[in-house]
């Protein structure tokens, strides 16, 4: 019994310090795409590679996805990531409420009191 309890503490021990590495790859010529997955030469100009890692305890992070039509994607930390220019104000009453009130120094404060981002792991890009 002793022996046991100690290996499944040393195991949930290890895992907190051990980092796992996804390793994917991209065939895409987008410089776009390439510059916001901080995507590596593999070849030649039509393949790049992306690496994720995390702490082997904590969750996974999501794949990253190339940018779609509108500029949205899932960068190499798992986060959806949205382009401002996108982004509109439609509730004028949310707007008022928040008129006089101090939102903070970065972009990502300032309007994320704002913006409902389609994943709640989403920022502003």
């Amino acid at each position: 019994w002793l022996s046991t309890s100690l290996s499944e503490e040393k195991d949930s021990n290890l895992a907190k310090v051990t980092t796992s590495v996804r390793i994917l790859l991209l065939e895409t010529e987008d410089p776009v795409a390439i510059r916001k997955l901080r995507a590596k030469k593999l070849v030649s100009d039509t393949y790049h590679i992306v690496t994720q890692n995390w702490i082997t305890g904590g969750q996974e992070p999501n794949l990253p996805s190339l940018p779609n039509s509108n500029g949205t994607y899932t960068d190499v930390h798992g986060l959806m990531r949205t382009p401002t220019q996108t982004i509109s104000l439609g509730a004028a009453d949310t707007v008022r409420s928040l008129v006089g009130r101090r939102m903070g120094k970065s972009k990502d404060t300032c309007l994320e009191r704002l913006v409902v981002l389609s994943s709640r792991n989403g920022k502003l890009d």
